[in-house]
């Protein structure tokens, strides 16, 4: 990387899904959907995770915290953002540097959920 800037925005495109699964999430695929994917950790935190276009990005369901792959490094592992680059790094190193892959299909680096759609009333909308 030749700058911070740059690698921070590669770590944003990195899956969200695969580096959540190395922190202890599941996938529960009967709740996830075209657009979300639906994660549940054992300790009961469950995160909807999603795919804006150019970055990945989640959400708690408690509503307690959202926001990119740093974001949840930071929260989960209450670090810095120094810590979270040096956590991070090895999923830009290529496959042999990523953590063995998960035992799920769903996982698969190429598995992209549709991009969110930021039109709230036509989402609305459709649904009333």
């Amino acid at each position: 990387m030749s700058t911070r800037e740059e690698e921070l925005q590669a770590f944003k495109r990195l899956n969200l899904a695969r580096v959540a699964h190395t922190l202890g999430y599941e996938l529960a695929p009967r709740k996830s959907s075209q657009n979300s994917l639906y994660l549940r950790h054992p300790d009961g935190e469950r995160l909807v995770v999603g795919h804006d276009g150019d970055a990945w990005v989640y959400w708690a369901v408690s509503g307690a915290h959202r926001g990119s792959v740093i974001d949840l490094i930071q929260h989960h592992k209450r670090c810095n953002l120094g810590e979270v680059r040096r956590e991070l790094r090895p999923f830009l190193g290529g496959a042999d540097a990523l953590p063995p892959p998960p035992p799920r299909e769903e996982y698969r680096s190429s598995y992209r959920p549709a991009a969110i759609e930021r039109d709230l009333l036509g989402v609305q909308g459709r649904y009333e």
